[in-house]
């Protein structure tokens, strides 16, 4: 479902809800819900358009991500590795529990750059 909103698109991806923000030059996602293999095609699908027409940064404000499986933690090293070719780079606010658990299980804290969110 889209439904836009002002300078927002809101969508739904199954069991996820995604805001769109542009602040140029950069692409925000906000994600809430779950990413997983129902839903990370029609997730990254998306997100490939938006930067297609938008090249900067991606930042994915995470707080309101309640659940993500590895069909998820694979989408965010694709959009990590094509945002880099491209000289751009994938940030990552606000991680909730639940998505910072997995990356750090999986050491991709290490690679993905991390904004933590503020005090």
């Amino acid at each position: 479902m889209l439904v836009a909103n002002g300078g927002e698109t809101h969508l739904t991806f199954g069991r996820a809800a995604v805001v769109v923000t542009q602040r140029e030059p950069d692409v925000v996602v906000r994600i809430s819900g779950e990413v997983d293999v129902s839903n990370a095609d029609l997730l990254e699908d998306a997100i490939q358009q938006w930067l297609r027409t938008n090249p900067g940064d991606l930042i994915l404000e995470c707080d309101g991500l309640g659940f993500i499986d590895s069909t998820g933690l694979s989408l965010t090293v694709r959009l990590h590795n094509d945002l880099t070719a491209r000289g751009h780079r994938l940030v990552l606010a606000g991680l909730a529990p639940a998505v910072r658990r997995p990356l750090e299980v999986t050491n991709l804290i290490e690679v993905l750059y991390v904004r933590e969110a503020p005090p």
